[in-house]
């Protein structure tokens, strides 16, 4: 079963990359098993640039779509953010 973690997506585009670097050594065929990850176990939403990503790599797009992709703005930290983690200023 696939796992439900934040970063399962990004480890299986990892997991993608180092089959297709690995070539005929690799077990399996790494697109089948991306593919069916993105249609049935995906976690992240279509609109996402890790998707969009996974679906680029399979050829399911085009390289103007995929760099025009929005990306996620960088979350900035404030004081509230960094307190209720317990971090402090040293």
């Amino acid at each position: 079963m696939a796992s439900r973690d934040r970063d399962a997506d990004h480890a299986r585009i990892y997991l993608w990359l180092i089959a297709k670097a690995q070539g005929a050594k690799a077990e399996g065929d790494p697109d089948q098993d991306l593919s069916q990850a993105l249609e049935s176990s995906w976690n992240s939403n279509p609109d996402d640039l890790i998707s969009k990503t996974g679906s680029f790599l399979l050829g399911r797009g085009n390289e103007t779509d995929y760099l025009a992709a929005p990306r996620r703005p960088r979350r900035r930290r404030t004081r509230r953010s960094i307190a209720r983690r317990g971090i402090s200023r040293g």
